[in-house]
């Protein structure tokens, strides 16, 4: 039996009996990047249940540069992330919020438990303490984490599993790797700061190893998953989104068909995000 199978869910032992934390879950997207999960982020976060924080594995980058904010002011200076720090300044909150360093870049291609170490743990720790943050300032029944990367949901499922539910966005993985060869701006940080170019080859074979890890991992975990085709979501948004919602216990909204980004605070994510006030669902969207 792994370590995940026997370690507790601990989300009430952490919870102060002071604070009212409402009852909340957190969807995590993956598995892979350039696959849509920015768009499908923001179409289920216009749900007035839900709450989106993006890519937020990024959150100690994001403070530690001063990046911009989805509400396009830089996170320093933005209404939603400094009250959620805890009274911590952004230079200590960048080190308690990114990724430990003994993250290993093969941890996205293993579906074994994560050891349950010293360094894990406090990440968990730190997230899910942050997620409780989340919600009982927002009052969100559902904060949606849209990392992607298998290591951080391995991370959080240390903790507390039952509170995750993992939706696999899966998009035509040659439109994924001829995407990831095209270098792409990122207006949300300084300067000329552009996503690498990433050889086709390379990103079938990366591709192929998340998605069969991922799906091992959620199954073995027993974490609550679902499908979702990108292409199938592109061309009918108004038929795959009901069901999803459904899924989620989130009131549908015909505004999921073309996502507002106003009032959003994702970290990170599609560069669309930063220069448009809605998105346009189209097979094409990266």
């Amino acid at each position: 039996m792994t370590m995940l199978e026997t370690a507790p869910d601990l989300s009430a032992q952490s919870e102060p009996n002071s604070r009212q934390i409402p009852p909340y879950q957190v969807l995590f997207i993956g598995p892979y990047g350039f696959s849509g999960s920015t768009l499908v982020d923001l179409a289920l976060a216009q749900a007035p249940e839900a709450c989106t924080t993006g890519e937020i594995f990024q959150l100690g980058r994001w403070l530690r540069e001063d990046n911009l904010c989805t509400c396009r002011q830089r996170v320093s200076a933005c209404s939603f992330w400094p009250p959620l720090l805890a009274g911590a300044t952004l230079e200590e909150a960048s080190r308690l919020y990114g990724p430990p360093a003994i993250l290993d870049p093969r941890d996205d291609f293993r579906s074994t438990a994560l050891p349950d170490t010293a360094p894990w743990r406090r990440y968990s720790e730190a997230h899910w303490a942050l997620f409780d943050r989340i919600a009982e300032e927002t009052g969100a029944r559902l904060i949606i984490d849209s990392s992607k990367h298998l290591w951080r949901l391995r991370a959080l499922a240390l903790l507390r599993p039952r509170r995750l539910q993992d939706l696999l966005l899966v998009r035509n993985p040659a439109v994924v790797a001829r995407s990831a060869q095209v270098s792409k701006a990122r207006p949300a940080q300084e300067g000329a700061a552009a996503t690498p170019a990433v050889p086709y080859p390379k990103t079938l074979l990366k591709w192929i190893l998340t998605n069969r890890a991922t799906a091992r991992f959620v199954a073995r975990a027993g974490i609550d998953h679902r499908y979702l085709a990108y292409e199938r979501f592109a061309a009918a948004p108004e038929a795959e989104l009901p069901p999803v919602a459904q899924w989620l216990g989130l009131s549908y909204d015909a505004a999921m068909a073309r996502p507002a980004t106003a009032g959003h605070h994702n970290i990170a994510g599609s560069r669309w995000r930063m220069e448009k006030d809605f998105a346009e669902i189209t097979p094409s969207a990266d």
